[in-house]
């Protein structure tokens, strides 16, 4: 499941229907569905004692589509964590690219300081994606249990 790649659903309903469908699939799924006029935010909660930023939310628009209703979304992580990812990862550059710039022999410096520098820089950029991946692979099963409910209630009623 990547981030921000469409994904589109059509229910033979109108909107009115088509949210009261996805109310009852998403509460037999235990998954949390918030409406704001056409635009849906959908995740799934992780439990009391865990918590993985990287969770992905579903944020989706309800069109209309002849006589159906269109569900077009796509996966995000939340607003705030993709901030601080972003905030955090343009200082860890910076610091590496103005260790970079500096003299290799400065007054009150070891020799050999930039070099470590740049190594502990490039050594934590590395954990951070490892972490990143980590937290996107753990949400991967939230987000097929959301595309589940949703393909569930887009089939019509037996």
């Amino acid at each position: 499941m990547l981030w921000f790649c469409p994904y589109r659903f059509t229910y033979d309903a109108p909107a009115h229907r088509t949210r009261r469908q996805l109310t009852e699939a998403f509460d037999q799924q235990g998954i949390d569905l918030s409406v704001s006029g056409d635009t849906l935010k959908i995740t799934r909660p992780m439990g009391p004692f865990f918590r993985n930023s990287w969770n992905p939310v579903f944020v989706a628009d309800l069109s209309r589509a002849g006589n159906s209703t269109r569900l077009s979304g796509y996966f995000r992580p939340h607003a705030a964590v993709l901030a601080f990812t972003v905030v955090f990862l343009g200082m860890q550059l910076w610091w590496l690219w103005t260790a970079y710039q500096q003299p290799e022999l400065r007054p009150g410096y070891q020799p050999g300081w930039r070099a470590e520098e740049i190594r502990f820089n490039l050594q934590f950029i590395g954990m951070f994606f490892v972490i990143t991946t980590i937290g996107w692979l753990a949400g991967i099963p939230n987000a097929r249990r959301i595309l589940a409910a949703l393909r569930q209630s887009a089939r019509p009623p037996a």
